[in-house]
Order: C-alpha cells, then structure tokens, then sequence
C-alpha cells in the first residue's frame, strides 16, 4: 500500500476542502496512479494548485472573462504537480503542504496572519468593486459549452456540473 501514499494525500486535501472545483480537479488526479509521486512532493497542495490554475486563467482572460475547457484545467493541475514551484516561478508558501492531521500545532500561527490577509482582501474588493460593473444574478454572463450561464451560476460555478 507504499505505492498509494501520494494519491491518499491528495485524497485528504480534497477531503478538506470544501471547493467543489478542487475537488473536481482532485478526483480527476486521483485517477492519475502515474502522478502518485508527484503527489508526495511537500511544497505540492491542492489550494496552492487552484490558484496557480486560476493564475493561468487570468492570463488567458478577456474582458476580465477566462473560460477554459475541463481537460486544460487537468491538463495545468498535472503540470502544476509535474514542476516543482521554482520552474513555475511560484514562490513557495506554507499554506497547506500537509493535511490538517500533521498540521495542528501551525493553527495558531495562522490564525495570526488571517486577520491580515482578510483586511488586505477586503482592500482589493473594494478596489475592483470600484472597476468592474455590478452583475444581477440572472444576466447571462457567457455560454458554456453551448448553454448560457448567468452570473448567480458563474459565481457558483454550478455551471460546471452542467455536462
């Protein structure tokens, strides 16, 4: 049972969280037995992975609208665990690196930190709330594989269990 360590630890992170799109992501590289060692890598997570992901994404966006098929979002999760964060050019955080288990005793010292980040957050909403206009739940903000979204299923991401 040696060989499924990797793939056990992605399977606690998806376990912990409650992001329904990461845990998409994470039940597609469970599958992936040939990653299994790639999972073990420490400085590797599942949160730090979603952000790499919408990263790229933003990249690729519009108009501030990035739409990106399901398999290039596996695709950039295998590449995020294939690389090791310096040839991504990510710099590495603690933040997450081991399942909640093994990580009781750094708690206090994020909680520390939340109420920073939390305020700096708040900042940047109320930056880009001053930049992008306001949405109405039902206004239809893209077409996802044919079918229109409105922003409430965007802002859900419900729209991605659509197919």
């Amino acid at each position: 049972m040696e060989e499924m360590k990797g793939i056990e630890r992605i399977k606690q992170f998806s376990k912990e969280t409650k992001d329904q799109n990461i845990k998409k992501v994470a039940e597609y590289l469970i599958n992936r037995e040939d990653m299994n060692d790639k999972f073990l890598n420490e400085e590797k997570n599942l949160t730090d992975m979603w952000e790499f992901i919408r990263d790229k994404a933003r990249e690729k966006a519009i108009n501030g609208c990035a739409v990106l098929e399901d398999q290039d979002v596996y695709n950039l999760a295998v590449h995020y665990f294939d690389e090791t964060n310096e040839a991504l050019g990510i710099k590495t955080t603690k933040k997450q690196t081991k399942p909640k288990e093994e990580t009781k005793k750094q708690d206090a010292k994020t909680e520390e930190n939340v109420s920073n980040t939390k305020q700096d957050a708040e900042m940047q909403d109320k930056k880009k709330s001053e930049d992008v206009p306001a949405h109405k739940d039902d206004d239809v903000v893209m077409v996802y594989k044919g079918k229109p979204v409105t922003y409430k299923e965007f802002k859900e991401g419900t729209y991605l269990q659509l197919s």
